[in-house]
């Protein structure tokens, strides 16, 4: 059975659109649907809008110097050890929740094994066959008193002391990228710093 062609109607507001005919194929009438009748997804239509316009404010903030600059300057501030209640990331749970939502989820896939696995089962979900994963332990370097701060820096006095902090911070990263390893599925791949 031939379908009838399609016309255009136009509204008032200058809007193209197409009409046809019910299509009464055996398919068509018993509900099943076939590969043409379903239109083809658009790229990003898998990621959640809220993936999409972190993204794109992360990526414009960027892109854009008069916006890096002063995004920088304010990460730098609240990056700096021993700050009081209201600039501390780790003890205020609104700064907390602001920087791991925005900047840590676009870039990291997890503070702890648990979530981790979670952003791994969700990428798997929007269809990736597998992620790389890195360790990473941040740190944070005074210029001014020339002393690292961070988890598992340990501090010591002359050649001796660094020497052990040095160690220290090698089987730091050893066993966190032992860690990683632990969390990597088939498709996965481990990229090491």
């Amino acid at each position: 059975m031939r379908s009838a062609p399609a016309r255009p109607l136009r509204t008032s507001r200058n809007i193209t659109t197409v009409s046809l005919k019910a299509d009464t194929t055996p398919a068509k009438a018993s509900g099943r649907s076939t590969a043409a009748d379903t239109p083809p997804l658009r790229p990003l239509s898998a990621l959640p809008t809220s993936t999409l316009l972190r993204s794109a404010c992360i990526n414009a903030i960027s892109s854009k110097p008069f916006l890096l600059s002063p995004a920088i300057a304010i990460l730098s501030v609240l990056c700096k050890p021993n700050r009081g209640l209201l600039f501390n990331v780790d003890r205020n749970p609104l700064l907390h929740a602001i920087l791991k939502g925005t900047f840590y989820k676009q870039f990291c896939a997890g503070e702890n094994a648990a979530e981790v696995t979670r952003t791994i089962r969700q990428l798997r979900r929007l269809g990736f066959g597998g992620t790389i994963l890195t360790y990473a332990k941040e740190t944070v370097f005074d210029h001014r008193t020339n002393t690292q701060h961070g988890l598992g820096v340990a501090s010591g006095d002359g050649d001796e002391g660094a020497a052990e902090q040095h160690c220290d911070a090698i089987a730091a990263w050893a066993d966190g990228t032992l860690r990683t390893v632990d969390l990597l599925e088939e498709g996965d791949q481990l990229a090491l710093k």
